[in-house]
C-alpha cells in the first residue's frame, strides 16, 4: 500500500494535512518497506480551496494518508476518492508508524485494511 505522511522535517508526521506542502511517501508491503520519492503539493494558490485541491492531487495515487489532523470536508474528500485518512493526536516518527503500518498487514487487519486489501485484489474477497 502506498501511504502519504504529512511531515516538515521529512522524518516525522509533524504537521497537518492542509499545511503540508509536500508529502513522505512510503511503499508498505507485507515483506518490504520502501521509501518513495516526495510528492511536492504546489499550494501557492490565491485560494485555499486550490491549494486543498493541489494537495488532494498529490496524494491522488495514494490509498493511506497520515497527518497530525485532517479537517472534517478534507477528511471525507479523501474518502470519496477511496483514501483512507488516517489522524496522529501527537507527533510520531513516520519510520515507528510505518512499523506499525506493516505490523497490521500481517497480523490482525482492521475493516478499513481489509476492503483496502480487497480493492487491490479482487481474487481475494472475504467477508468484513
Amino acid at each position: 500500500m502506498k501511504v502519504a505522511f504529512s511531515s516538515s522535517n521529512g522524518r516525522n508526521i509533524d504537521i497537518g494535512f492542509g499545511q503540508s506542502c509536500q508529502f513522505q511517501i512510503w511503499d508498505i508491503t507485507l515483506d518490504d518497506v520502501q521509501r518513495c520519492p516526495c510528492v511536492d503539493a504546489l499550494v501557492n494558490h490565491a485560494s485555499e480551496e486550490q491549494n486543498t485541491i493541489a494537495r488532494l492531487s498529490a496524494v491522488a495515487h495514494c490509498d493511506l494518508v497520515c497527518a497530525m489532523d485532517i479537517g472534517e470536508n478534507t477528511m471525507a474528500r479523501l474518502i470519496n476518492r477511496g483514501i483512507h485518512p488516517l489522524c496522529t493526536s501527537h507527533e510520531i516518527p513516520i519510520f515507528e508508524l510505518v512499523g506499525k503500518l506493516q505490523t497490521m498487514l500481517r497480523t490482525n487487519q482492521s475493516p478499513w485494511l481489509k476492503r483496502l486489501n480487497r480493492k487491490k485484489n479482487p481474487s481475494s474477497q472475504q467477508p468484513v
